[in-house]
């Protein structure tokens, strides 16, 4: 079987049938978009789990939606950390997952040095401020991010933060 796309959206799966996806993430190469939106019954473990999952040399998923999931700091470190020697994740979704100003700094500095992914979606996420936004402009100034695609939209992003990120794009010549 070769199958390519798997959406597991609106489930609520407990970590062990986490596990079992991750340990299946890590043998297959046919895989390229999986859809874990919108279960909030993933802890800790089975997120790190899938995380790990992602960094087998074997795990071809391209495409990670995550949206509606609730994503705390232990878990957005754990996703940032791995993101930084990611070999093949290009498109992630984190919409509306609560993230705040502490995980978009650590998720900033993942990104600015992954050459991989190239679409980000952070839609809808209010916790973040000025600080987090601010940081982000890092990964905009960063030449080794591979960043095309940034969806910000529907989040609290004032004037001023506006201006830092609008300057950090005068030298980005790969957001499309």
């Amino acid at each position: 079987c070769a199958l390519e796309k798997l959406n597991l959206s609106r489930n609520k799966f407990e970590d062990e049938v986490i596990g079992s996806l991750a340990d299946a993430l890590t043998n297959n190469s046919s895989l390229r978009s999986v859809n874990l939106s919108d279960d909030h019954a993933i802890s800790m473990n089975g997120w790190g789990a899938i995380f790990s999952a992602l960094q087998s040399p074997v795990c071809a998923v391209e495409k990670l939606d995550l949206h509606y999931n609730s994503i705390n700091d232990e878990v957005a470190i754990s996703l940032a950390n791995d993101l930084t020697s990611n070999t093949a994740l290009k498109s992630l979704n984190l919409m509306g997952t609560g993230i705040n100003d502490e995980t978009v700094i650590f998720l900033a500095n993942a990104l600015a040095n992954n050459t991989r992914l190239m679409e980000l979606d952070l839609r809808s996420n209010d916790d973040v401020t000025v600080t987090g936004w601010q940081s982000f402009s890092t990964v905009l100034q960063s030449p080794t991010s591979a960043l095309e695609t940034l969806n910000l939209c529907l989040n609290s992003i004032n004037d001023a933060t506006m201006i830092s990120l609008a300057d950090s794009l005068a030298n980005n010549n790969k957001l499309k």
